[in-house]
């Protein structure tokens, strides 16, 4: 992985020929991202997908663009960093549908008390 400075912007890039360009407080945000997923231990199985760090102090939003053409999940965390997603209409709903279903397998594996 290399990350080289472009004016006010980092590119990151990997060893494929992918790029990602992104401003300091979004580097910054990767990198403390990056060390938390680090030092989670992880008992996983093959193929499952990888977890990812868990925000208690976060405020989420969507929005949509000027145009309506895409939606924004505009992610702020407490210390006032914020990020936003542009989302095609189909990814937006695949995330909306698989975050429904999520949801339902909690609330149907709640605990009965007795």
């Amino acid at each position: 992985m290399k990350v080289t400075s472009e004016g006010e912007r980092f590119r990151v890039e990997n060893g494929r020929g992918e790029t990602l360009l992104l401003t300091h407080d979004e580097l910054q945000s990767l990198l403390q991202h990056a060390q938390e997923i680090l030092n989670r231990p992880t008992s996983r199985r093959p193929g499952s997908p990888r977890p990812v760090p868990t925000m208690s102090d976060v405020r989420v939003s969507a929005a949509t663009d000027i145009h309506r053409t895409v939606a924004l999940l505009i992610v702020r965390r407490g210390d006032g960093q914020e990020i936003a997603y542009e989302l095609p209409p189909d990814t937006a709903r695949a995330i909306r549908d698989g975050l429904t279903e999520a949801l339902e397998l909690i609330a149907s594996s709640k605990p009965s008390r007795q």
